[in-house]
């Protein structure tokens, strides 16, 4: 097992079941750094300068997450477009398009 290990390419990806699937580790990353920016805010007595950071996260993260989801989308359907696109893969897009699931934007 070493041996495949080390000559055969992994990589270990963390999946959270909850995410839309446009949500990637850096936009994970940038929710935090938002956050702790808020808790910043908080801890320092509600300052106006610390507030206008957290604006300015917040108003970088949501297009942060509206850029990922256009590209999430532009993605799926040129996959759809494609002729050479699978019946499986076909279907499970046409599914996701229609799911039942509501995805929301961040917004604060």
């Amino acid at each position: 097992m070493n041996t495949f290990s080390n000559y055969i390419p992994n990589e270990m990806i963390t999946v959270f079941d909850k995410d839309p699937p446009w949500i990637t580790q850096s936009i994970r990353n940038r929710i935090d750094q938002k956050n702790n920016l808020y808790q910043k805010y908080l801890r320092n007595g509600k300052n106006i300068a610390d507030l206008v950071s957290v604006n300015e996260a917040c108003i970088s993260l949501s297009k942060m997450i509206q850029d990922s989801k256009n590209a999430h989308f532009n993605r799926l359907s040129k996959k759809l477009s494609n002729p050479k696109t699978t019946l499986k893969a076909y279907w499970s897009i046409l599914k996701s398009f229609y799911s039942d699931k509501k995805y929301l934007s961040f917004h604060l």
